[in-house]
């Protein structure tokens, strides 16, 4: 089997997320570094793209190691800038952790399809033939951030199920969507699906320059207060309005048992839940084994919802790790479930919409919304 195709624009820019490190409005980057000096923090600072607006600085303490408590620091900084400054305080916030959604729901590891190596290649097992709503859609350009990309014909035994997620993305995308070209950035590791807010940032601004007619996120992150992140909500204000972005919900929305660190079903993700962004999710009915409870219902940020859960796509073949007691065989095609192949396949529907019809990207996802016979609908609201 050969590797997906689509455009690679770079390669990850690794900001390590085991350093502590904020990020702050460049402008006000004096009067912060002040305070911070005064505090004993040493600083480091790599400024971001113009249109960010943000340098992220890398912390230490005096004697040169890592500061242990960045939320404790965070808090006394905005405490001292608030009393020096009268109650106003700049755009501060923490460069913090983001991945690919798979991380959050229980049962969405890959799976092998039991069916034979050939029988994909045959195309008996072709997304046309599985999905509704395919359509051809030259002309049509997506931009996506993910993980980086690993030919399916990598060795067997030295992959993790996370390297194939870029691929399974862009294959559901171009499945749906024969002929759309996909611009890939990566931005999240391939070991593990996990990325800083600064590389995501980073891939957002570098893709909102070449104005695509969509920006794919299947990736999420999520804050201590629910409120949006300063680098995410900065790279998706960046976007130019033309450019329909579409989010993983997140599939912390699927589980009704997912709770870490107080987190549930209605959390917010990032950047799904910014206004302006297509947050989307599955039918709760897909997933009457996976489903939150039906006083919960969907949270108000999700726009959107699919009817389909599991996608079969090209995988890797051999054994791959998919964080069970032992890797798993795979015969050159996976099943696999989850928020990121959700928002896959809407951004493959929105670009058969469009080709052919003259449409914009907002334009054929309202017509999507308002099909009823589309696979991508309006979610049920369930009062609490």
């Amino acid at each position: 089997m050969t590797e997906t195709p689509h455009i690679i624009v770079a390669t990850i820019e690794e900001s390590d997320p085991a350093r502590p490190a904020l990020v702050v409005a460049t402008a006000d980057l004096a009067q912060v570094g002040e305070v911070l000096d005064h505090l004993g923090v040493r600083t480091a600072g790599t400024e971001g793209p113009p249109a960010l607006g943000l340098t992220r600085l890398t912390l230490k303490d005096a004697s040169d190691g890592p500061i242990d408590e960045l939320d404790g620091l965070l808090a006394e900084l905005r405490r001292r800038i608030s009393a020096a400054g009268g109650g106003l305080v700049p755009p501060i916030g923490k460069d913090r952790e983001a991945s690919s959604t798979l991380a959050m729901m229980r049962g969405g590891n890959p799976k092998p399809t039991g069916l034979a190596p050939e029988t994909l290649d045959a195309g008996e097992f072709a997304a046309s033939a599985v999905l509704p709503g395919v359509g051809e859609a030259p002309g049509v350009r997506i931009g996506l951030v993910d993980t980086t990309s690993v030919p399916w014909d990598a060795p067997p035994g030295q992959v993790q199920a996370w390297q194939g997620h870029a691929g399974f993305v862009i294959g559901i995308v171009e499945s749906t969507a024969p002929g759309v070209e996909v611009i890939h950035r990566p931005a999240l590791s391939e070991a593990g699906g996990r990325g800083t807010g600064w590389t995501v940032a980073s891939a957002i601004i570098e893709l909102a320059a070449l104005e695509p007619d969509i920006l794919l996120l299947p990736l999420a992150c999520f804050t201590a207060d629910g409120q949006p992140p300063l680098l995410i909500e900065r790279a998706i204000a960046a976007v130019p309005a033309s450019t329909l972005i579409i989010a993983a919900a997140g599939n912390q929305t699927l589980d009704a048992g997912w709770s870490a660190l107080g987190r549930g079903p209605t959390s917010p993700a990032w950047p799904a839940a910014l206004p302006g962004v297509k947050a989307v999710g599955v039918d709760p009915a897909a997933i009457a084994e996976l489903a939150a409870p039906p006083t919960l219902g969907v949270p108000p940020w999700v726009d959107a919802v699919t009817t389909e859960l599991d996608f079969v796509g090209e995988f890797f073949t051999g054994e791959v790790d998919v964080a069970l007691e032992k890797p798993v065989e795979f015969t050159g095609h996976a099943k696999w479930r989850g928020t990121s192949f959700c928002a896959a396949y809407a951004a493959g529907l929105v670009a058969a919409r469009m080709s052919g019809s003259g449409l914009t990207a907002a334009e054929a996802w309202n017509a999507l919304l308002d099909d009823a016979d589309s696979p991508l609908g309006r979610p049920e609201r369930k009062q609490p």
